[in-house]
């Protein structure tokens, strides 16, 4: 029988739909760049700044949702349905065997993932959690935190074996549902970002610099 665990709810945590602000310039965040892009940010330095963020609400959206859809603008029983096909073809690289694809949904207005607008609602699976953990210099165990999840999780496909066909693209054909009205999703200040990861254990146990 699985013991259950008991986590502390922690009220420091902000609400997800408070505003925040990245700093990529961060040295905990530009110090994980990869070398090329700290060359460019040294030879770039007298241009003005601009974030990826930044660079993203300057761009116009290329259609308006109400304009494109005005039947389902006006209804509240849509919701959106993501279908997370195949790639092109990848590059080559002998640590990528069995990518997959993890998909973010981001409110440009708070710099976090998008809040719910029904909080006992599931978002994207019908069993939610999230925990955090606080750690702590003189602590031996690492103290689990729970935080309510009122904003939408990331989705993820099952991983891709290129090595079973042995081609260098992936299919997935997978769909999620985000259990959201489209009127929520359908606006310039929400993005959906699509990650292609890869899970490599011979590179953890060897901590390699390639993780970064």
């Amino acid at each position: 029988m699985r013991e259950e665990v008991r986590v502390d709810k922690n009220p420091a945590l902000k609400s997800i739909s408070d505003n925040f602000i990245i700093d990529m310039l961060d040295a905990r965040i530009r110090n994980n760049f990869p070398l090329g892009d700290k060359m460019k940010l040294a030879l770039n330095c007298f241009k003005p700044k601009k974030n990826g963020l930044e660079l993203i609400k300057d761009n116009s959206t290329l259609f308006q949702f109400n304009e494109m859809y005005p039947e389902a603008a006006q209804q509240n029983n849509y919701a959106l349905k993501l279908n997370v096909n195949s790639t092109g073809i990848l590059e080559m690289d002998q640590y990528v065997l069995h990518p997959f694809v993890r998909v973010h949904v981001v409110d440009l207005n708070t710099n976090k993932y998008l809040a719910k607008s029904d909080v006992t609602q599931p978002g994207v699976a019908n069993k939610e959690s999230v925990n955090f953990f606080k750690l702590e210099k003189e602590a031996k165990e690492k103290k689990p935190l729970q935080s309510p999840v009122d904003f939408f999780l990331p989705m993820s496909t099952k991983m891709y074996d290129m090595r079973v066909k042995g081609v260098n693209f992936c299919e997935w054909n997978e769909e999620f549902i985000i259990n959201e009205k489209i009127q929520n999703l359908m606006k310039p200040n929400i993005i959906l970002l699509f990650e292609i990861l890869e899970f490599n254990t011979q590179l953890v146990v060897q901590d390699s610099g390639l993780l970064n």
